[in-house]
């Protein structure tokens, strides 16, 4: 009897440590599998990352969506070109009217600049040397505006409604757009703006 107990045994056992081999293949074909899993899910999460960070966009898409910096979405067709006649109706719907400062109900013909605001632009009409602004007053009877373009500061000539800004096409930015900053100390309705 003992011998059958002992071949028993030995089976038992045999077939335990097959179990074992079994289990430890399994085991290592899991961890292989996990290992591996990591490694792709990792490459997936950087390379969503690096879409992230470089976005293949357009240019309207960009200012409107994900810098926020366009009061009106512009049409894939659209630029951010100055018209060849130079005149930007503020009036309008323009892709070109930055969010900041502008307001979006149009008052009497004008729209109404709060604060800081004014247009981005990507090139202007050939041989414009200057901005015209119609208001919808006499820019005599208005505190200060300060006008910038590119962060760099333009001094204004007054005539009636209108005020008139000398720039030259060397503070023009080629690579990136260009942005004519008004700054009012009150609030004021433009008409219009014209680069001639």
């Amino acid at each position: 009897m003992s011998e059958e107990v002992m071949k028993h045994e030995t089976g038992v056992s045999a077939h335990l440590e097959g179990d074992e081999l079994t289990n430890h293949a399994s085991n290592s074909k899991l961890r292989i599998f996990l290992i591996f899993l990591f490694f792709i899910l990792s490459g997936y999460y950087l390379w969503v990352l690096y879409l992230i960070a470089t976005p293949q966009v357009s240019l309207s898409y960009q200012t409107y969506y994900m810098d926020t910096r366009t009061l009106y979405w512009g049409r894939d067709k659209e630029t951010f070109a100055i018209p060849e006649s130079g005149m930007v109706n503020i009036t309008e719907k323009s892709p070109l009217l930055t969010r900041e400062g502008w307001r979006k109900k149009i008052v009497e013909g004008h729209r109404p600049l709060n604060s800081a605001g004014g247009l981005l632009f990507s090139s202007t009409p050939d041989k414009a040397e200057r901005i015209t602004i119609s208001l919808s007053r006499d820019a005599s009877e208005l505190p200060r505006i300060d006008f910038y373009l590119n962060d760099v500061p333009l001094e204004p000539n007054y005539f009636r409604n209108k005020i008139t800004l000398k720039f030259s096409m060397n503070q023009l930015n080629k690579e990136n757009l260009n942005y004519l900053k008004i700054k009012p100390m009150e609030s004021v309705n433009v008409q219009s703006v014209v680069f001639q």
